[in-house]
């Protein structure tokens, strides 16, 4: 499981946690959806967010420059994503009214979920087969963006 907690009630900073140990931090920024995070032991990340009118993200190596996942909406008005992780294409989709939860499915298998607790300001992914940290790390930022897009109309 993963999982990320705000440092502060109502901060822009998270602290990551990875079946339960501290793995990093990453931070929010101001008008900007790409996000810089910080493992440790690793390299330096980003969710990057390669053009301003697209809805297409990118989990890549700072020093290295290798992709590690992708994400981009499925189509224009969609609610659904389509991920590129490790093990394949996946989609993801909001489940209930709310849509704290997401689903992540290949062919039809659900493999993973991230919900956000929005009066926490956390949001944690659990998994159904086994996903590499860079992949849940995938899920989980962009459960993050969707709900900062959505920001406080819950």
């Amino acid at each position: 499981m993963l999982e990320a907690k705000a440092k502060r009630w109502f901060g822009n900073q998270y602290v990551l946690s990875f079946q339960g140990r501290p793995r990093g931090t990453f931070s929010t920024k101001w008008l900007s959806e790409s996000l810089t995070i910080h493992l440790l032991g690793e390299n330096e990340f980003e969710l990057r967010k390669p053009s301003m009118f697209k809805s297409r993200f990118l989990l890549v190596d700072t020093q290295t420059g290798d992709i590690y996942g992708e994400a981009a909406k499925a189509a224009f008005l969609s609610t659904k994503w389509k991920v590129q992780l490790s093990i394949g294409e996946a989609v993801m989709f909001p489940v209930g009214a709310l849509a704290n939860l997401h689903k992540v499915t290949i062919r039809g298998q659900e493999i993973a979920r991230s919900h956000k607790h929005w009066f926490f300001n956390r949001w944690k992914v659990t998994t159904e087969v086994d996903l590499t940290f860079h992949d849940q790390l995938l899920i989980g930022l962009i459960n993050h963006i969707i709900g900062e897009r959505r920001g406080s109309d819950d």
